[in-house]
Parts: C-alpha cells; structure tokens; sequence
C-alpha cells in the first residue's frame, strides 16, 4: 500500500469519526423525532419520574442518549409545572372576580334601600308642590318631555279673542290711546289706576290691517 493510499484511509477515518462525534452530540443535546417523542409521552404519562434504568432502556429502544433521555423528561416536567401555575393562576382570578361581582351588587342594593329611605323619611320636595303650599293636581313632567305644547283651544276661538281684543279700526285706536294716556299718567302722575279699569294691549300691525280689511 502506497503512502497516498493510506494517507487517503486516514482522512476518511477521521471524517468517519467527525460525523459520528455530531450526531453523538446532536443526540445529547435532543435531535428526537416526533415519533421518539410520542413514546416518550407515553411513558411520561405512567411514569412522569423515570429511574435510570429506565431511561437507559429507552434511550437503547429509541437509539438516543440517555442524557437526551433525561434532559426530555426534566423539560417535560417543567412544562407541566408552568401549566399546573398558570391553571391555579387562572381559577384564583376568576374567583375574585366573581366574589367582586357579588361584593358590588350587594353594596349596590344596599344602597338604593337607603336612598329609599332617605327620600321617604326626608323633607318633601317643593318642585311639586305650588306657592300655596298644596300639591299639584298633575304631574310633573319628566325631563324628556316637551316644555311647551299646542294650545288646547282651537285656533278659531283664538282668532275671535283677538279680533275681539283687538276691536275694529278707530275703535282699537281709542282704546289703545286710553291704554297709552292712562299708563302714562299713572307712570309721570303717581296716581294709581282703578280696579275697573283694564289695559288692552297694543295690537299688533296685522291685527291693524285686518281691522280695516273689515271696515272697508
């Protein structure tokens, strides 16, 4: 055999072995496949602490490391240990909450037992009451209500009133030229105005030119 035939066979040795030494340390540092890591629930679920016996004969089975074996089993049960912390964590929450819930409701009901009765046993409200002291013969209105409705009276009878009221022509301008001399005097003279009399109001440049409409 040659000097470059053996030098050759020495080289593939070496990278014989170099492979070797990584898949050795692929296995140690896990490399399981999901086949090997369903067995290895398996036995999780029976025996969630293997002994080393049993690790060795698993990794023998499954053609692993028996560090891969024991590595797999301590991250395994790490796992299940943040899955037991975050179910507590879970049912602890959810029980406050819920005693929250009731804390709440309960100070809320009792709460309004003693609005109740501060508003039965307190002073009465005058908004519903008028300034003679006695109660209103209505209701008061709720706040969405309208302020202001349509007149009950027809818009007929209204329309009479104010001709009436206002009167025809030269007789709506003597009353309101008695209306206007008599407030006058009563304002600058100081003398008061009688019982009797009554003070028409100034009718308006419509009611005017309907008045005179009328006469012609």
């Amino acid at each position: 055999m040659s000097l470059e035939e053996k030098q050759a066979a020495a080289l593939r040795r070496r990278r014989r072995a170099f492979l070797d030494e990584v898949e050795r340390i692929k296995k140690r540092q896990g490399g399981i496949t999901k086949s090997q890591e369903q067995i290895l629930e398996g036995v999780y679920e029976l025996e969630p602490i293997p002994d080393w016996r049993t690790e060795a004969r698993l990794a023998m089975q499954l053609g692993l490391d028996s560090l891969a074996v024991t590595a797999w089993f301590k991250a395994r049960r790490k796992k299940q240990k943040r899955a037991n912390i975050r179910y507590w964590y879970t049912v602890i929450v959810g029980v406050l909450f819920v005693l929250g819930l009731v804390l709440y409701f309960h100070e809320l009901g009792g709460l309004s037992d003693m609005l109740k009765k501060r508003r039965l046993g307190g002073p009465p409200n005058k908004r519903f009451f008028t300034k003679s002291g006695l109660p209103r013969p209505y209701r008061v209105k709720p706040p969405g209500a309208k302020r202001f409705q349509a007149p009950k009276d027809p818009p007929k009878n209204q329309k009479k009133d104010a001709a009436a009221g206002s009167g025809g022509g030269d007789s709506g301008g003597k009353d309101s030229a008695k209306a206007k001399s008599s407030s006058s005097s009563s304002f600058f003279g100081g003398s008061a105005t009688k019982a009797s009399t009554v003070r028409y109001a100034k009718p308006t440049y419509e009611q005017e030119a309907a008045g005179r409409r009328r006469n012609e």
